[in-house]
């Protein structure tokens, strides 16, 4: 029997998304707020990094302890990011 993780991951994998379970070091990259100078427009910086992303079908699941069946099964939020070009 599958435990609801796997089973999510299953159900995601057949579906084309690429399934992780730990966080992405991101130590290596450089922070927002180190890019960031009084000339900058913060708002614009982030605009810009995340138009440069590739899109992907990624999802991250840290914990799953049962899922739908009955009034106190988790929901799962799935969340896009879009912007207008």
């Amino acid at each position: 029997m599958l435990t609801p993780s796997q089973a999510f991951t299953q159900y995601l994998e057949r579906d084309g998304w690429e399934v992780h379970t730990d966080l992405q070091d991101l130590s290596h990259e450089p922070s927002l707020e180190s890019q960031v100078s009084p000339d900058t427009d913060k708002e614009q910086l982030i605009e810009t990094q995340l138009k440069s992303l590739p899109v992907e079908h990624k999802a991250l699941i840290l914990k799953n302890s049962h899922i739908g069946g009955h009034k106190f099964a988790g929901n799962c939020i799935v969340s896009e990011v879009r912007l207008a070009i």
